[in-house]
């Protein structure tokens, strides 16, 4: 999990999980090592849109990449995006 990276950045706190393709009832005990006010979502732009989120790691389908990056960039949000950015 991408959250065992971050965590280890003393200045960073995970606040939110977005998943988009898994039902939260099957990833909600993976939950249970991350912090308690981590907040649970399906829906990318929960994060991108969040006043309290200043970062965003997109690890969607390669076919969203491009769209919630900028998105994320246009909210002023750090963007890290998993390879390749886009496809074509």
């Amino acid at each position: 999990m991408k959250e065992k990276k971050i965590e280890n950045i003393a200045s960073a706190t995970i606040t939110m999980k977005i998943d988009t393709t898994t039902d939260l009832v099957v990833w909600r005990p993976t939950l249970s090592a991350l912090p308690p006010t981590l907040s649970p979502s399906r829906q990318p732009t929960s994060a991108i849109n969040n006043p309290n989120v200043d970062a965003v790691v997109i690890c969607l389908s390669n076919d969203l990449h491009v769209a919630f990056t900028c998105e994320g960039l246009s909210t002023g949000k750090h963007m890290l995006v998993e390879k390749p950015l886009a496809v074509n």
